[in-house]
């Protein structure tokens, strides 16, 4: 199997572990914030940042700070819409 093949399987085990602990739809709810989160980070981050570039001026913190933006608000918006915040 190749490597992303096995990232695969260990992730898709993980989740269905965490599936049988803590019920069907909470945990597909949950896998939803990440996928949420990380598609903000991948349409959103250069917008961000070059915004933040302008209202702020410390050059190597703005990406990193755009990138923590980016994975918390809709990670904890699913949070708070799933309701266990």
């Amino acid at each position: 199997m190749a490597l992303l093949d096995i990232l695969m399987v260990i992730i898709v085990g993980v989740a269905a572990i965490g599936g049988f602990m803590r019920g069907l739809v909470q945990e597909v709810l949950s896998l939803a914030s990440w996928v949420m989160a990380a598609l903000a980070l991948h349409f959103l981050h250069p917008l961000l940042t070059e915004g933040l570039r302008n209202v702020y001026n410390a050059e190597p913190a703005t990406p990193l700070l755009a990138f923590v933006l980016l994975l918390l608000i809709p990670y904890a918006a699913m949070k708070i819409i799933i309701g266990n915040a």
